[in-house]
Formats: structure tokens, sequence, C-alpha cells
């Protein structure tokens, strides 16, 4: 084929794959590939490309619309940025390292890295954050709506109690403002202390807490509590709560999970292990708690008790809690201990179908105070032989699950199928 022709060929093939989008990116052209480039070595003069990054997280989200990608080159950052920007629903607005670079975030002094407020669309992932001083790492309030956290690290340097911070703090206390379709998911804490790792408060709704780690973790992992001093107040509410593993230090005397005021939230598929107490679940003064189902989690090595419900004041017992395929492994524990621990009132209690293991436990398997409930279903679960273990309930012990069970269907309140008030 003539020079000219092989020529003329090139050049409609080019024109061709220009037009259809197909040239690939250069670095030279001063495009950006639709994201926005910030760089420990960039400056906020800058048009935030790739070869003229911006130098700080808060100019490239004041300048960040929704479909943007933030990119963070390799490096270490330390800010405090708010963001209030406006993601879509098919156009988020996300900030995560470029590519597989490591970046590091740094709270600076008592403020958060990341301070939202009446965001939509946000997402955050695959950062490693550092948590120092009093701060917490991300916070959100306001009417926020489909924030992300997704595949982060969080680590903590705190070195004394002094009103810490959390990894993740979401507050929505105002009436007519809701915190919804929140999901944390994939993240890892590693030796978090004295505050909440994961904390959720007042108006959290249609959440999801799923595949996270909490590794020697000293204070409570997940928080999920009413907002003080509201009757029948703001809670969280219909929320996923599965596949969590909360490994807490021995020496912890916090739950690894505190439910204090929430409705309807399903726990599937956890483990939870160490701690004195692996989840405690009460009401307040000011909020119900009702409706929580626990389904297929673990509770293992507690020092006093696997799951303890605990009623808060008689006007107001906690309602339709239920347990099933559950399985608790305390296998030793203070004669005081107990697997499944229930106080006081509660109405509508379910407990089918679990296995308490154990066979060198030393406690109760399940310890269940006076009138604790007028509808309580419990059958079809698993114990081990033990000369040592016994369940308490109603103020009366029994050392085999014979007497016990029998006790139960003829002698305990009616079940919960029955008609109630």
């Amino acid at each position: 084929m003539p020079r000219f022709y092989s020529v003329i060929m090139m050049l409609f093939f080019l024109l061709f794959i220009s037009g259809c989008g197909m040239l690939p990116f250069s670095a030279d052209s001063g495009e950006s590939d639709g994201g926005i480039f910030v760089s420990p070595s960039g400056s906020d003069e800058q048009n935030g490309t790739i070869d003229a990054p911006y130098q700080s997280v808060q100019q490239a989200f004041d300048t960040a619309e929704a479909g943007d990608t933030i990119y963070l080159r390799e490096g270490t950052y330390r800010e405090n940025v708010k963001v209030n920007q406006q993601g879509e629903e098919q156009l988020p607005i996300t900030i995560r390292p470029f590519e597989k670079e490591n970046v590091h975030l740094k709270t600076a002094g008592e403020k958060p890295f990341f301070a939202l407020e009446d965001t939509e669309y946000i997402t955050i992932k695959k950062f490693t954050f550092h948590q120092e001083n009093t701060a917490s790492v991300i916070v959100s309030s306001g009417e926020t709506r489909a924030l992300q956290i997704l595949d982060n690290r969080f680590l903590s340097s705190q070195k004394k109690e002094e009103e810490p911070g959390s990894a993740v703090h979401i507050a929505s206390s105002e009436a007519d403002s809701i915190h919804e379709d929140t999901v944390i998911s994939g993240n890892t804490v590693e030796r978090w202390k004295y505050s909440p790792a994961f904390s959720l408060i007042g108006n959290i709704t249609s959440f999801t807490v799923s595949h996270n780690r909490f590794e020697k973790t000293s204070g409570t992992s997940l928080d999920l509590q009413a907002v003080p001093g509201e009757v029948n107040g703001r809670v969280p509410s219909g929320g996923n709560v599965k596949n969590n593993i909360i490994n807490s230090s021995s020496t912890s005397s916090d739950p690894g999970i505190a439910v204090d005021g929430a409705h309807s939230i399903a726990f599937s598929h956890n483990t939870i292990s160490g701690g004195a107490i692996g989840t405690f679940i009460r009401n307040t003064s000011f909020a119900e708690t009702e409706d929580l189902s626990f389904k297929n989690n673990i509770w293992r090595n507690q020092t006093s008790v696997g799951t303890a419900l605990v009623q808060g004041p008689a006007e107001r017992p906690i309602s339709r809690v239920s347990f099933s395929k559950n399985t608790w492994q305390n296998a030793h524990g203070s004669r005081d201990s107990a697997q499944l621990r229930i106080q006081s009132s509660i109405r509508h209690l379910s407990v089918i179908n679990n296995d308490f293991k154990g066979s060198a436990f030393d406690g109760f398997y399940i310890d269940a105070t006076e009138d604790i409930s007028t509808y309580v279903t419990l059958k079809d679960n698993s114990f081990p032989s033990s000369a040592k273990a016994e369940w308490k309930w109603e103020g009366r012990k029994f050392r085999d699950h014979f007497t016990f069970q029998q006790y139960i269907e003829h002698d305990a309140p009616a079940s919960s199928s029955e008609e109630t008030d």
C-alpha cells in the first residue's frame, strides 16, 4: 500500500477512536478523567487535575459536584474538612485514594477529619484514619441521606480518658431531621479505647452496619442510643447489624454492642468475643426498646454475661425481643456469670432453637429474675450436660434442663403466642 494511503488510513482511525472517547488518558493533556486530585505536594492555586493537584482536601470538596470522584495521592493529610455537598443517587460524590496508593488521614486538634452536615450521596472509602487527642474521625449530622463509609481502617492513639471521640459518630437529634440509608461496611477498627468506636444516636433509620472488624477494643464497638431527654424520643430504627466481628479486650468492662433505646433492629451473623459483656440492651426513661431480633450470632468468652437485657423504668418494659439459632460459647466464667441474662419485665420474649455451649461453664445458661414477662416462648434450645451450670428463672434455680423446661412449659407465664393485652 502506498505510504500516502497508509497515512490517510491512520488519520481516519485516530479520528474514529477520538470520537468514540477511546483515546487513552494522557498525563500531559491536563485532563483529570472526571476526577479531582489532591496531593501533599500540590497547591490550592492549581486546578485539581492529576498534573496540577490541589493540596487540601477541603479545596477539593469545595469544588466538587455530583458525580465527581476526589482522588488523594499517596501521603499524610491533617485537616478538619467540612462537607455539605449534595451528590445524586446515580451520581454520588466519592473520596478515595488514587489507585492503590497509601493515604493516611489524621485528625487535627479536637475536630474531626470529616464533618458532614445535611449531605446526600457521599462515599468515603479505603483510607487509613488516625484518631488523636479527643477528636472523632468522621462526624455526620443534620438531614443526611445515603452516606457510605466503606473499607477504611481506623487507628486510635488515645492515651487517657478525657471525652475521647469515636471512629464514626452519627447523630440526628432534631425532630425534623433524619439520617437515612447509611451504610458502614468493610471497615477495620483497632485498639479503640474509652469511647464507642461506631456511635449512632437519634433519628438514624434504614441503616446497615456490616462486615466490620473490631480488634482489641476496650470501649463499646457499636453503640445505638436514643437522644436523651425526649419521651418516646428519637431512636435508631429500621437497621441491620450483620456479619461483624467484635474482639474486645479481655479487660474491657464495656459491652461489645450496646442498645439504649432502639426500634426494629435485626442482628445477624455477628461474632462478639471477649470483654465482660457481649451485648447490653436496656430501656431508658425517655425511649423504648422494642422489636429486636437476634439470629445466627455467636457470643463467646465473655467473663460476665454473653447477652444482658436490662429493663429501665417499670412503665417502659423492653418489648418483642427474639433469639433464634444463636450460639453462646462461654466455656468459663465466674459463678455469677451467665450466657443469657434477663432482668426485670420484658414483654414478648422468644428464645427458640439456640445452642448454649460450654461444658466447663461455671455459671447460669439462662438467668432470669423474678416476674420477667407474661409472654414467653422458650423451646428447642440445646444445652450441654454440665455439673457446674444451672438455669435460673424467676428466682428458681434448676440443675438440669428437664426440670427447667418442665417449669417453663407448665408453670411459667403464658407463651407469647397467646392472646395479649
